[in-house]
């Protein structure tokens, strides 16, 4: 049975910041010994999308972290397919920090990949938001290289995941290298 509440926002996101922290988190799904998901018996409106124990990470694994421009990560997103069938398919999008071998060979090693990714939510100290899950993982939609032309001249990739999963993650999340 669906879990249908009056909706009201968190007072303290009314007119808060929106965006995303400058540094986001990137796992292949093989990195991640134990998944973690929302709870089986959800009780109160969100709880189906709340992820509260944390995964587990395969030996010497974590979450990668990935330095990007500080507010320039955000997320759009549609409701997608056919009628009665639709899911919604999410677009949330980092600016990766750079122009160098480095930031190249990542994005290149991340291409057609399943993975997992975190961002945190600016204004909300350690409110991680997750896309995909090993049943339905992100996957690396576009990456242009961005030279000069935005950010007031910084360098960098603009990288843009697509996923059909969302999760608030509210649980600690292991970082690589551990």
């Amino acid at each position: 049975m669906e879990n249908y509440a009056p909706y009201t926002p968190d007072k303290a996101a009314v007119g808060a910041v929106s965006g995303f922290k400058q540094t986001a988190y990137i796992s292949e799904l093989g990195w991640i010994d134990t998944e973690a998901t929302p709870t089986n018996t959800p009780t109160a409106m969100g709880d189906k999308v709340k992820i509260a124990t944390a995964h587990t990470f395969v030996s010497g694994k974590g979450a990668l972290p990935i330095q990007c421009f500080y507010k320039t990560g955000d997320q759009t997103g549609e409701a997608a397919g056919d009628q009665g069938a639709k899911v919604l398919n999410f677009k949330p999008k980092i600016f990766l920090q750079g122009d160098n071998a480095e930031a190249l060979e990542l994005v290149k090693n991340i291409l057609n990949k399943n993975v997992i990714l975190w961002l945190e939510k600016t204004g909300c100290p350690g409110q991680l938001v997750q896309y995909g899950c090993k049943c339905t993982p992100a996957i690396l939609d576009t990456a242009n290289p961005v030279v000069g032309v935005t950010l007031n001249g910084k360098a960098g990739y603009e990288i843009t995941f697509e996923a059909q999963e969302k999760f608030f993650y509210n649980a600690t999340l292991s970082v690589y290298p551990s």
